[in-house]
């Protein structure tokens, strides 16, 4: 099977990577863009697996490191790649080259991306550098010039449904379903597919379907309680799961009556900016349905 045809998407991505190994140029540094969760860490190892062995789509072959951003923050620490300088300047161990793979780049400090520019400028011969990230436009200008660059895009959405539909073994109005809400995230798609998400999820149908106002006061009540409780143990997934909320919200209105969908966007960006300044996520699920978003117009 060739190296990236289990892997959905990505036609010219998957052409330039072929390229690039069948030409024998492996050895640029490469930049691996586009927005997150569609898999451009799959490809990155997927790419390396080529050089190394199977090993490699698990995390687990002794030349590969790979580099993701750490502690409170979230950020690439300099020891990250001062650690990355010295292994690169080492032997591999069974292979004849060692990949390092930084994920979500753009969480390098400055002085994280000004050391690894300079191992860019002349990176040893055995060593193979992969960067991801879903926002290029935050990375050092003068790291990312050094950088072959590769767009990664999400899949066409009939190919996702296809895949969601035959992977998860789901009817295909659900496959469809997920995949609008996800936009072509894996990511995202993993953390709908999560109980704890079929519940969240399942408990904003409710109240948008919700007949009286003290039934959807109930239902607002019982998901802020649950999305409190994520929030307690993650900041990052409590973000991850409200904006996959607010794609179900938006969801619901276009389906509900397309006709009023412009109006709907407007007040799910504000609900979103609304958010960002603290206010409780309780007050703005109270707004939207007073909104006449749901049955009870």
């Amino acid at each position: 099977m060739p190296l990236f045809d289990d892997l959905i998407g990505n036609t010219q991505a998957k052409r330039c990577l072929e390229r690039l190994i069948s030409i024998k140029r492996s050895h640029f540094p490469l930049l691996f863009a586009g927005p997150e969760g569609i898999g451009k860490s799959l490809f990155a190892l997927r790419f390396a697996s080529h050089f190394l062995d199977e090993r490699t789509l698990k995390g687990e072959h002794p030349d590969l490191r790979v580099f993701r951003p750490e502690g409170k923050g979230q950020l690439h620490p300099f020891q990250s790649i001062q650690e990355m300088i010295k292994e690169a300047h080492l032997s591999p161990y069974t292979a004849e080259v060692k990949f390092f793979i930084f994920l979500d780049a753009e969480r390098m400090l400055a002085a994280s991306s000004n050391a690894l520019l300079k191992i860019l400028e002349e990176p040893p011969s055995s060593a193979r550098i992969i960067l991801t990230t879903s926002q290029p436009q935050m990375l050092l200008a003068t790291l990312a010039s050094r950088l072959f660059r590769i767009d990664f895009f999400p899949p066409e959405s009939e190919e996702f449904t296809s895949f969601i539909q035959t992977r998860h073994t789901l009817e295909k109005e659900s496959a469809s379903e997920l995949a609008e809400l996800s936009r072509g995230s894996f990511s995202a798609l993993q953390l709908l597919l999560s109980e704890e998400m079929r519940i969240k999820r399942t408990l904003l149908k409710e109240l948008l379907c919700a007949g009286d106002y003290l039934t959807q006061m109930e239902k607002i009540k019982e998901l802020e309680a649950l999305l409190d409780a994520t929030r307690e143990n993650s900041e990052e997934l409590w973000r991850k799961e409200i904006d996959l909320l607010f794609e179900e919200l938006f969801r619901f209105a276009r389906c509900e009556d397309p006709k009023r969908l412009k109006r709907a966007v407007y007040f799910i960006e504000k609900c979103k900016k609304a958010l960002e300044h603290h206010v409780k996520i309780a007050v703005i699920l109270e707004a939207f349905c007073l909104m006449n978003y749901t049955q009870t117009t």
